[in-house]
């Protein structure tokens, strides 16, 4: 097992108030969601991959299929 590349700020110790470490979880979590490479999605980022999965026509249609 190998360590994080990139250590969370939220990891961090001291902070002034309850506001700065809910901001430095949004900060985190946006980074993991965008920014972020993936290795199990060939080094792209999720929101990449997440965009072009929807872009590729093969998510579920909004009417649900009837039984016939």
């Amino acid at each position: 097992m190998t360590a994080p590349a990139v250590v969370p700020p939220i990891a961090r110790r001291g902070w002034a108030s309850v506001n700065d470490v809910e901001l430095a979880l949004a900060e985190y979590v946006d980074w993991y969601n965008h920014p972020r490479l993936h290795g199990e999605l060939g080094q792209s980022a999720p929101a990449e991959v997440e965009a072009a999965h929807r872009m590729s026509g093969y998510d579920q249609s909004a009417e649900p299929a009837r039984a016939g």
